[in-house]
């Protein structure tokens, strides 16, 4: 696998079903007993119109994209999840032989943008 592989995996099983999964959950809790949270909310989307509630869609499909986003800047090193004080702090993904995250070529962030 290599890095747009990787990228292109996590948009498919990260961000869209992340966005699914959410966008069911307000239009169906699951379960037989669902998280009180959840039914509010739940009841709070299905009363807005469908033009606003394609507005809540955006919104969540914003916060997942953001949050993937920053999640590959901490891969790539451009984001730091440690103090500045710690220059030791040098996360690598490798998957097989093959390091996704080096800093010699595309950073993921910027591939990210563009698939």
């Amino acid at each position: 696998m290599n890095k747009v592989e990787f990228v292109k995996a996590i948009k498919e099983v990260v961000e869209s079903s992340s966005v699914e999964n959410t966008i069911e959950n307000l239009s169906e809790p699951p379960g037989r007993s669902p998280d009180k949270r959840l039914l509010e909310q739940s009841n709070w989307f299905k009363s807005l119109p469908p033009s606003e509630q394609a507005l809540v869609q955006d919104l969540i499909e914003d916060a997942v994209k953001e949050s993937v986003f920053g999640m590959l800047c901490v891969l790539d090193g451009v984001r730091p999840i440690a103090s500045s004080d710690d220059s030791s702090m040098n996360i690598q993904l490798t998957i097989g032989d093959s390091l996704i995250n080096d800093t010699e070529s595309e950073c993921l962030h910027d591939i990210y943008q563009n698939v």
